[in-house]
């Protein structure tokens, strides 16, 4: 009785356990492999994430400087402002003086 057992579960894990574990391990494989396309995936993404931060500094320092430059600009330009207003109010003071001569 004792080898009936055992033959009718070798049977059993034969007949039907065992190609089920084979599916089982197969479609894991394939699993595997889809996860792992997924992960190269995902690099490729992280990494050009990562570009993005860097070129985002970096646009954000050339701004940055950008507009110190700017702010010179606007002081130099109201600095040549003033010393134009100034020297209108010169030549109009000595209009008789002063000439323009037009050619």
């Amino acid at each position: 009785m004792e080898k009936d057992l055992s033959k009718m579960l070798i049977d059993f894990y034969h007949k039907l356990l065992q190609p089920e574990f084979a599916a089982v391990k197969e479609q894991l494989k394939q699993n595997d492999g889809k996860f792992m396309e997924m992960l190269g995936h995902l690099d490729g993404v992280h990494k050009r994430l990562d570009n993005l931060e860097a070129e985002y500094h970096s646009i954000n320092g050339g701004l940055g400087r950008i507009e110190k430059r700017q702010e010179c600009l606007e002081v130099k330009v109201d600095s040549v402002a003033v010393d134009l207003k100034a020297h209108r109010a010169d030549t109009e003071a000595h209009r008789g003086v002063y000439g323009v001569r037009e050619e």
